[in-house]
């Protein structure tokens, strides 16, 4: 038979066996919510009442994607054009010159 010692001592470890279990069951579920975050997140969700759809992960990266791609066309046609330009005032700058040294030729008498 047990006396009220040993069952307030059961009953005190039944209580911390619970604490326990509670601290694995909550930890267990907290991980499982952030990877349900996570995979909704990854797939997107579709639009409902009030709240507008979200594009998934490979949806968003698709469309950074084609962004850079449209980026890295105009970036080129800048340069093209600002290569093209360059080239056009050089040669500017070098008739221009040619035409300043042939005039201090004249003017010396040279």
């Amino acid at each position: 038979m047990l006396d009220w010692f040993q069952a307030a001592g059961i009953i005190a470890g039944g209580f911390g066996l619970l604490g326990v279990l509670g601290k694995v069951l909550g930890w267990m579920w907290r991980t499982v919510k952030r990877i349900q975050d996570f995979l909704n997140d990854w797939q997107g969700e579709p639009a409902r009442p009030g709240v507008p759809a979200r594009p998934g992960f490979p949806d968003r990266i698709a469309a950074l994607e084609e962004q850079v791609t449209g980026l890295a066309a105009q970036v080129a046609e800048v340069e093209r054009i600002v290569s093209n330009g360059l080239s056009h005032n050089v040669a500017d700058i070098q008739a221009r010159l040619t035409r300043v040294e042939q005039w201090l030729t004249d003017s010396r008498g040279g």
